[in-house]
């Protein structure tokens, strides 16, 4: 055999042997063609998977809107509600003028646009400036509507100092009352006083009792005024003996009308239930 023959015989099965790797690695597989009206096979494989930031379907606008909830409001007859409170300098201890500021926001919650608050307090002299009057007024008697934007800033500024001049707060608060009865006539009156102490005056020797600012002589021309004379009396920790039974004998003499009208405190936490007690018992709630 020729060397052309060995060349050409070489050249074959090169030949050969790409043709042979064709046909098994590198051969394309036809598509076959499927009858008329057949479906294809569905495809298996992992299913599709969501992107990552899928658009949700929109929120519906017409759901209703909740509705805020209100404090209950009085019932009955309209009222007129007048406050007289201590501002003594023990007024301080364990927190009852703070939680007083708080019943009073919360009780005048729930006064209609129509009935009427106002607030006065006692002290003595020298915590007002001076002079003879130890009580102030703190919120003018008005329809709830024309107090309800300054109540609260004027209910906070109460404070705590100074002596107990109780008849002086209800010497002021006569007065009020004797010229609102023409104004809010119709109306069913209520008179609320809450004090700490027994009246005592920086003069009286201790912490009183001071009998020139004992209120029961003059308490009883307020009665004939009102449906109702309120008495609160925080008994203070640190009174005792005569102080005690004085102070108790004084707050629940001071009462008048029907339904329960006194009510002693002996602590911050007696104070919030007592005011819960005269919210249901002043609105009916």
């Amino acid at each position: 055999m020729g060397i052309t023959d060995l060349v050409d015989q070489g050249f074959n099965a090169e030949k050969t042997l790409q043709i042979g790797v064709l046909g098994h690695a590198g051969a394309i597989t036809p598509t076959p063609t499927l009858p008329a009206g057949t479906t294809p096979a569905p495809t298996t494989g992992p299913a599709p998977t969501t992107p990552p930031f899928a658009t949700q379907p929109p929120i519906p606008t017409n759901r209703p809107t909740p509705t805020p909830t209100s404090p209950p409001q009085c019932k009955g007859q309209s009222i007129v509600l007048d406050l007289l409170i201590d501002e003594s300098g023990t007024m301080q201890n364990a927190s009852r003028i703070s939680e007083v500021k708080i019943a009073i926001k919360k009780l005048a919650s729930y006064l209609r646009p129509d009935d009427v608050i106002g607030i006065q307090s006692f002290s003595s002299p020298r915590s007002y400036g001076g002079g003879s009057d130890g009580s102030r007024e703190i919120l003018s008697l008005n329809t709830y509507a024309n107090n309800k934007a300054s109540l609260s800033s004027k209910v906070d500024t109460m404070g705590t100092t100074g002596d107990t001049h109780i008849l002086d707060g209800f010497k002021r608060a006569k007065n009020v009352i004797n010229a609102g009865l023409s104004s809010f006539a119709g109306k069913k009156w209520i008179f609320i006083v809450m004090s700490d102490g027994v009246p005592n005056d920086q003069n009286v020797p201790g912490d009183g009792p001071d009998q020139s600012q004992d209120p029961r002589p003059f308490n009883q021309q307020i009665n004939g005024l009102v449906s109702r004379v309120i008495s609160v009396w925080m008994h203070p920790g640190e009174f005792s003996g005569n102080q005690a039974s004085y102070g108790q004998g004084l707050m629940s003499s001071l009462v008048s009308g029907p339904g329960v009208n006194y009510y002693p405190a002996q602590s911050a936490g007696d104070i919030a239930a007592v005011w819960d007690q005269l919210d249901r018992s002043v609105c009916g709630i």
